[in-house]
Formats: structure tokens, sequence, C-alpha cells
């Protein structure tokens, strides 16, 4: 036999039901609105020019909001807000022949007076 079911409907007074966000929910959009992006590698020589086996190669990253940081963004809703903040702490380097070097900040750009000296 079937159950029957009684709803009735009760008005009560006050505000009306509140959406309730979740903070992780906002931290990730705070985060989506960094628009982050991956860094801007510079080499000397560069991928255009000839490299020569024993000569120095530099490497460095040209800084900007969005490679490098510091980038802050909130995101709320009434009642609640994030704020998110993205910087990068070091770059690791693989050089290709199974070693690593670590650099605390974006290098040194290279310039021509930097060349080999004797």
């Amino acid at each position: 036999m079937g159950k029957h079911l009684v709803t009735r409907w009760v008005w009560i007074p006050g505000k009306p039901d509140t959406v309730v966000v979740d903070p992780v929910t906002l931290a990730y959009q705070a985060i989506a609105d960094m628009r982050l992006a991956p860094p801007l590698i510079k080499t000397a020589p560069s991928a255009e020019q000839i490299g020569l086996v024993n000569m120095p190669v530099w490497l460095w990253v040209t800084k900007t909001e969005n490679t490098w940081g510091p980038i802050v963004r909130s995101a709320s809703v009434p009642g609640v807000s994030v704020t998110a903040t993205a910087q990068v702490k070091a770059i690791d380097w693989s050089m290709g022949d199974g070693s690593k070097v670590r650099c605390e900040g974006p290098g040194t750009a290279y310039t021509k007076a930097m060349g080999v000296k004797n």
C-alpha cells in the first residue's frame, strides 16, 4: 500500500533564505582574477643565436605582475571576503645535463657589457 504525504506550507516572517558561499570558492575566484601566466624566460645566447661549449649561458625572467608577483586579488559576497596573494619565491632551472640551478630571484638581464672577459 502507498503512503500518504501531507505537505503544509508555513510562512515564517524574516529574511529570505541566504545562499551560503564557501570561502574556498571565493579563493578560486580571486585566483582566477589574477590571470597568472607562465614566466617570460630570457637567455643569452638567445634561442636564435649559436651557443659555444664552455661559454656561460645567462638565464633570467622578465618580471610582470602576472608572471612574478606580488599580485593581490579579492573576492567577496555579503558577510564573507577572501584575499589571495601570489608571488614567486624561486626558480629551478633544469640545465639539460641532469643538473639544476635554483635562483631566489628573477636573475639579472644580460647586457653586452657583461660579455666574455680574458
